[in-house]
């Protein structure tokens, strides 16, 4: 994919944020000085500029940018274009108050580099001049436009693994905000594919996301009384996953979070199988919340609809449930079968007898019977397993064992579809559910796989060549087992595989941040700023004492892994890059995580370098030569390039 932007009046967004004034004191030299700094700047047709007077620095300084953003709307509201009918409010609105309106989109009402210049102090009254640079306004127009570009970055790439969800939300949060550029109609993309071309996003966003929504397919694969086994697939494959909308008996929404295909729903009161009407979720407006310029946007525009979302899941016939409940088998089978050197099945039959046995208990829910299959630690984690949702046992596939390390002598059993439900925020999740054996024959772990698409990207020819099959595996091991650790809750675990000294920078999407370098009162070192986030960095006791809250917070956290990046670095450290859907109860945000793990030891991996960042590195584009930018080779690396390490 490459961007070829007919950017005509190139405008964009990024933020706007929140100033903080810092008026020195000022003498009667000084403000002659500023009177006359104050004048050249409002000869200079390079600066937007506004006066405002109050009882002090702080409010004569708030009138004056207060002003400055009616100004700057002023003067570029007949360069936006808009459709009124899109806009949430109704009324007696003007073209001055619908572009104050987007304005806010960008800033929340304050502008970012504004100099401010106290001009006279008298009668116990300031007068401030607050300007900026036109430049700087263009600047942030064009950031917008970045993110809007980047959203169908995004949704492509979701696109083309199946992974649906990302898709519908990049593709509509790119619409909504391109609501708010200046020439909407002169944004276009270089579309790659059988309908290949320099698209209008305007014309083409809504009419590929109701392609989308058209090309999905939901089916009954199988009925088990009230118990309903579902079947999604896009143009004919299965996706990789999706979220599924319903309204339940207590009249309230559930989601469904179908993995690879597959999703199990339940009959409500007196319904039948013929007629289940659900809707593919796209919006994600709760997530909108999270994000200061979506959220706004969304507040000012309607959201965008589309009835194609709507769909009756499909019965058909006998032969077509059984061709689909074929596939929805062969997706667990494919979870269940390793890349290679599985053990025969008779090497096999003592482990496998014993993950049936556990199966059989959490289908019997007599979940005690089995305990003595368990380590304590590997119990313990069971427990946490069965709690974590109301686990339910999608299908068995046949199972397959290997070896994973000669020295300890674990093997590893694949695995077990479940989904699991939160009655207290009606959202379900999907995952494939496997189990490792220690050398006495006792599970001492259980843990979700990553999703197929996921798996292949670690497992392409290329890495599988240069680092070998056990490298590759433990790549997978690893991260099935951190996003199986936040899942349960594992402080322990987490812990363990961060280095004593290891540099933790977290991220969190907030109201509009403050530019900061410096260490405030709270001892922690403020990195830099996103509109919308606080970076911090902490050390390792510092990270674990803060986790320990957000577990005790949160009735579950749910962790999505996508688009995963991987580079061998010096010696045994590898980088890991890897797109991260984080949801709970109390919070949910996506972002990239990006780790730099040290596996010398494989059986005990150390992350000596943790950063997030919601989106990728914004700067990249301008490392890059026009030629490595349009061969679509170039990948974001996140927080963690050139000089991050240092």
């Amino acid at each position: 994919m490459y961007i070829q932007g007919t950017m005509k009046r190139l405008f964009t967004t990024s933020f706007l944020v929140v100033l903080m004034l810092s008026v020195m004191p000022t003498n009667a030299q000084n403000l002659k000085e500023n009177r006359q700094k104050a004048e050249v700047i409002q000869r200079d047709d390079s600066y937007y500029s506004a006066i405002g007077t109050g009882k002090d620095e702080y409010e004569a300084g708030k009138i004056a940018r207060v002003e400055l953003m009616n100004q700057i709307s002023s003067t570029i509201e007949s360069k936006f274009d808009w459709n009124l009918k899109e806009l949430n409010q109704g009324g007696n609105l003007t073209t001055h108050s619908v572009m104050n309106n987007i304005m806010k989109t960008y800033s929340g009402g304050e502008l970012k580099d504004t100099k401010p210049l106290v001009l006279e102090r008298k009668g116990g009254e300031v007068t401030v001049m607050c300007y900026v640079a036109k430049s700087t306004v263009e600047g942030v127009f064009r950031k917008r436009v970045e993110r809007v570009l980047q959203y169908v970055i995004d949704g492509l790439g979701a696109e083309e693994q199946g992974k649906i969800d990302v898709a519908l939300k990049s593709f509509t949060w790119a619409l909504g905000l391109l609501r708010t550029v200046q020439y909407p109609s002169d944004l276009t993309y270089a579309v790659e594919g059988p309908t290949a071309g320099n698209k209008i996003l305007v014309n083409w966003l809504p009419m590929h996301i109701n392609n989308i929504l058209k090309n999905l397919k939901t089916q009954i694969s199988d009925i088990d009384e009230q118990k309903v086994q579902l079947w999604v697939t896009y143009h004919g494959k299965p996706v990789t996953s999706i979220d599924l909308q319903y309204d339940g008996d207590d009249n309230r929404s559930h989601s469904i979070g179908i993995g690879d295909g597959k999703g199990c729903y339940d009959l409500q009161r007196g319904q039948s199988a013929d007629n289940i009407v659900m809707k593919y979720k796209y919006a994600y407006e709760n997530e909108m919340a999270n994000d200061n310029e979506l959220r706004m946007v969304s507040e000012f525009f309607k959201v965008p609809s589309f009835e194609s979302a709507e769909f009756t899941v499909y019965k058909g016939g006998k032969r077509e449930m059984k061709a689909a409940a074929e596939q929805f088998q062969t997706s667990a089978q494919e979870a269940a079968t390793p890349h290679t050197g599985f053990l025969k099945r008779n090497q096999a039959k003592d482990y496998i007898g014993t993950v049936m046995r556990i199966a059989e208990a959490v289908q019997r829910k007599e979940y005690e019977s089995v305990r003595e299959l368990f380590t304590p630690e590997g119990y313990e984690i069971y427990e946490k397993l069965l709690h974590y949702g109301q686990a339910r046992i999608l299908t068995i596939p046949e199972l397959h064992c290997y070896p994973y390390s000669d020295k300890e002598k674990k093997v590893i059993c694949r695995s077990i579809p479940m989904q699991f439900t939160y009655p207290g925020t009606q959202r379900s999740f999907t995952e494939d559910v496997y189990f490792t054996f220690n050398a006495q024959d006792m599970i001492e772990c259980v843990a979700f796989g990553l999703d197929k698409a996921t798996r292949n990207e670690i497992n392409t020819d290329e890495h599988l060549a240069a680092w070998g099959e056990e490298k590759c595996e433990l790549l997978n091991i690893f991260l099935e087992d951190y996003k199986t650790a936040w899942a349960l809750k594992r402080l322990d675990y987490i812990e363990g595989i961060f280095a004593d000294n290891a540099r933790i920078i977290t991220g969190h999407v907030l109201k509009p941040a403050v530019l900061s370098n410096r260490t405030q009162g709270d001892g922690v070192k403020h990195l830099y700023s996103h509109p919308l986030i606080k970076y911090t960095e902490q050390n390792k006791q510092e990270y674990m004492k803060n986790l320990e809250k957000c577990f005790k917070s949160n009735e579950f956290i749910n962790i999505r892994f996508t688009d995963c990046m991987i580079k061998k670095l010096a010696g045994e450290h590898f980088y890991v890059n890897i797109r991260q859907d984080y949801y709970s109860n109390t919070y949910s945000d996506t972002g990239f995580l990006c780790l730099m793990v040290d596996v010398s030891n494989p059986l005990t991996p150390l992350i000596q370098y943790r950063t997030w960042q919601p989106e990728r590195d914004p700067n990249i584009n301008n490392k890059w030569k026009e030629e490595e930018r349009a061969s679509g080779d170039g990948r974001f690396w996140g927080v963690i390039t050139g000089s991050s390490f240092k």
